[in-house]
């Protein structure tokens, strides 16, 4: 895992202080599911920083089409030279 997010760290953190936990049981059955629920918050880590990573990395090009289009100049507009009014013809007049 390359980026740990600041939940990743928490989940982490909650991993490496239920393994401490687990090293100081005398019960070993606990002291097991201890270790097991370290491993779960270790997965949970890894699966939000992922998680985390992808949603940074969707609003930063969220962010990059928003200021492409800010910035992109308007397409140039034909100019139609004014057109004068049609001749009536005799007959209408």
């Amino acid at each position: 895992m390359s980026f740990i997010s600041q939940r990743g760290k928490e989940y982490l953190e909650t991993a490496q202080t239920l393994l401490r936990a687990a090293q100081t049981m005398t019960d070993s059955v606990i002291a097991g599911q201890l270790k097991a629920l370290a491993d779960d918050y270790e997965r949970r880590a890894e699966k939000a920083s992922h998680a985390d990573a992808a949603k940074a990395l969707a609003r930063s090009a969220a962010r990059v089409d928003r200021d492409r289009q800010a910035y992109e100049p308007e397409a140039p507009m034909k100019v139609r030279e004014w057109i004068g009014p049609a001749l009536a013809s005799n007959a209408l007049m």
